[in-house]
């Protein structure tokens, strides 16, 4: 079994001898042991280089033991307290902390490679660079932030749709615009811009790089400082690609999505509230609106004659962008008929997709073709 194409190790467990059946025994009293002895080691409020070895060995042996995560985050706070007559800005204490922060990021690397989707890991990672905001000099902190995204690139390459990595690295390269005072983030939204394009252009169905085109496109549009123009050729030119990528594989939902995304944001009759899904162009006239909905409707009918008919994505999208087409004409009745109609291709979602048949109905009882 594999989960995006990185293969898991079988579930199946070959028969254990005696002896192999008692070591297991034993190791699982050491653990249980080791729980105990940290658990009694913090109750006794003993935030020592000790105790954080302590919890070192015991995670290693178990990362997603979030409780003794909680732990070990007290005692790093409590060893990146500055002595009672120094405070946060003296070197010799940056420097203990930011040791104490290289080394912790150091060792979550490798159980990251080996546990790369534990919420555990990733949250206590994202715990201490928000440290090094708090506790370092501007200096200090960059370097560790640039190096994130590197890691970012590595880790990502082995497991290119793992979203707690596009999430992570999301953070990261926003933390890294904000900081950059002087170029506003230019380089860094350029970056990540280009990095999601090269990650869809790897693999057309990982939605998280689809995810990310999507946010960073708009950012780098406003960098770019674009007028009316370039912003609209830009919308034509993500067309165009989502285009002849449903055409290599119109039955991928990630790329859907995106087809979908760029229509909401632009060509709907109501336009979703600012925010994250914000459109990469100014709101469009209904009759421009009308003319791309018109041409995308035209390529779903030219991908039904393709032979893939039997695809509820096409059918879909051909009701949402009938039905968008109808309001922004005003009249949706014309457009129902046009093609086989919202009926037919209802009724044809029905019958390929019966799971969701409560949804079709309730589409068909909107738009008055309920039989």
């Amino acid at each position: 079994m594999s989960s995006h194409g990185v293969p898991r190790p079988s579930g199946a467990r070959p028969p254990r001898t005696e002896q192999a059946r008692a070591k297991e025994l034993a190791k699982i009293e050491e653990y249980r042991a080791l729980v105990s002895l940290v658990q009694v080691k913090m109750a006794e409020k003993e935030y020592t280089s000790d105790v954080l070895s302590l919890t070192t060995k015991l995670l290693t042996q178990n990362p997603e033991y979030y409780t003794i995560w909680n732990h070990r985050r007290r005692i790093l706070q409590h060893q990146m307290r500055p002595p009672p007559d120094t405070d946060h800005t003296d070197p010799d204490h940056q420097s203990k902390t930011h040791a104490l922060l290289t080394a912790d990021l150091a060792f979550l690397l490798p159980l990251l490679l080996t546990h790369p989707k534990a919420y555990t890991l990733w949250t206590h990672r994202l715990w201490l660079l928000r440290q090094t905001h708090q506790l370092l000099p501007a200096p200090l902190a960059a370097p560790l932030w640039h190096a994130e995204l590197a890691l970012c690139t590595k880790l990502l390459a082995r497991d290119p749709r793992n979203f707690h990595g596009w999430g992570y690295r999301r953070y990261v390269a926003g933390e890294l615009m904000a900081g950059d005072t002087a170029g506003g983030g230019g380089d860094v939204v350029e970056g990540e811009f280009a990095y999601a394009s090269r990650m869809v252009e790897a693999n057309l169905s990982n939605f998280s790089a689809w995810h990310a085109r999507a946010a960073w496109g708009v950012r780098v549009l406003d960098v770019r400082g674009a007028g009316e123009e370039e912003r609209l050729r830009f919308f034509e030119d993500e067309l165009a690609l989502i285009t002849r990528a449903l055409y290599t594989d119109p039955y991928d939902q990630s790329l859907w999505f995106y087809h979908t995304y760029l229509l909401l944001t632009t060509c709907s009759p109501k336009l979703p509230p600012p925010g994250p899904a914000r459109a990469a162009i100014t709101p469009l006239a209904p009759a421009q609106k009308a003319h791309y909905l018109r041409r995308e409707i035209a390529t779903l009918h030219d991908l039904l004659t393709e032979g893939v008919d039997d695809c509820k994505w096409v059918l879909e999208a051909l009701v949402v962008y009938t039905g968008w087409l109808g309001r922004c004409e005003g009249a949706p009745e014309e457009e129902m008929e046009e093609g086989g109609g919202i009926g037919d291709w209802l009724r044809r979602l029905e019958a390929l997709d019966p799971l969701r048949l409560g949804r079709w109905r309730d589409w068909a009882a909107d738009v008055g073709v309920l039989e």
